[in-house]
């Protein structure tokens, strides 16, 4: 199974100048809880993102622990421990789905990955974090394709802020 995880506002903005733009603290650690746990220790999951992502990642916390960070670009190389360049989503994708220590995959941004990925077809499920309002936004997730539907909507209470972790999964089953 190959997941698509995203946070956007009600716009549907991702990103500001290659920063998300809002700072939700219990947020981050849910993202941490959602892609990091395997049910096998011995494997990984995958984060599959752009570069621009990888650069909107404090360089403190790259890679994010626990996680194979796989990244996409046609022109540059990370030259990071534990991180592998692919030049495209396609080869992104076969890497990790033949790699055997990886146990799931996330598809984590950003925005042109995202479109790609839900053009192709290429995910079965996507994770929303749905923030409350509309916020100042250059990047934008977008539609969902008409043969997602919407499996789960539960809201997660931080501090003031209530966020609205939506499942959706191609093909209709719950």
């Amino acid at each position: 199974m190959i997941s698509l995880i995203v946070a956007c506002d009600e716009a549907r903005g991702i990103g500001y100048q290659n920063q998300i733009p809002w700072f939700i603290p219990g947020e981050l650690a849910w993202v941490r809880k959602t892609t990091q746990p395997t049910t096998d220790p011995t494997k990984q999951n995958a984060l599959i993102m752009g570069y621009q992502t990888w650069l909107s990642l404090p360089e403190s916390r790259r890679p994010l622990p626990g996680r194979r960070s796989i990244v996409l670009s046609r022109t540059q190389t990370v030259d990071t421990q534990g991180v592998v360049t692919c030049r495209s989503l396609e080869d992104a994708l076969a890497l990790a789905q033949n790699d055997p220590a990886i146990e799931r995959i996330f598809v984590f941004g950003g925005a042109s990955v995202y479109a790609e990925a839900l053009s192709k077809g290429l995910v079965d499920e996507v994770l929303i974090s749905q923030v409350p309002g509309q916020h100042t936004a250059d990047a934008f997730f977008p539609e969902l394709p008409d043969d997602f539907s919407l499996q789960q909507d539960e809201p997660a209470q931080y501090g003031e802020v209530v966020v609205r972790h939506q499942l959706w999964r191609r093909g209709g089953r719950k």
